[in-house]
C-alpha cells in the first residue's frame, strides 16, 4: 500500500499530465482543425453491400462447421469476390472524381485526437 506521501504525489502527477495532455490537445485542435474519424464512402453502393453480406454470411457459415475445407474455400472466394467489387468501385469512383473535377482533397498531416 502506498504512503500518503507517495499517494500524494501519484495524484498530482495524474492531475498534472491531465492538464497537459489536454492543452496539448486544445492547441492542436485549434491549429489543424477537428479531423473527421471517418471519410464518407461515396462509391460503397449497393453492389458493394451485397458482396459484404454474402462474405459475411459465408464467414459465419464457415464457423458454424468448424472449419470445413468447403465452407473455408468458400468463404476465401466470397472475401476476393467483395475485395474485388470494392475495389473496382473505388477506382471507378476515383476516375470519375478526376474527370468531373471533382477531387476532394483532405490534408494527409491531420491526425484523429
Amino acid at each position: 500500500m502506498l504512503n500518503r506521501t507517495a499517494l500524494y504525489y501519484t495524484v498530482l502527477y495524474c492531475i498534472t499530465w491531465n492538464k497537459i495532455t489536454g492543452i496539448i490537445h486544445k492547441i492542436a485542435e485549434e491549429t489543424f482543425g477537428k479531423a473527421s474519424k471517418k471519410q464518407p464512402n461515396d462509391w460503397f453502393d449497393k453492389e458493394c453491400q451485397e458482396a459484404t453480406e454474402v462474405k459475411n454470411k459465408a464467414y459465419i457459415n464457415t464457423q458454424q462447421q468448424s472449419y470445413t475445407t468447403t465452407s473455408t474455400v468458400k468463404y476465401r472466394e466470397a472475401r476476393r469476390k467483395e475485395k474485388q467489387v470494392h475495389n473496382r468501385k473505388k477506382k471507378q469512383h476515383e476516375n470519375d472524381q478526376v474527370e468531373t473535377g471533382g477531387i476532394r482533397t483532405t490534408t494527409s498531416n491531420q491526425k484523429i485526437l
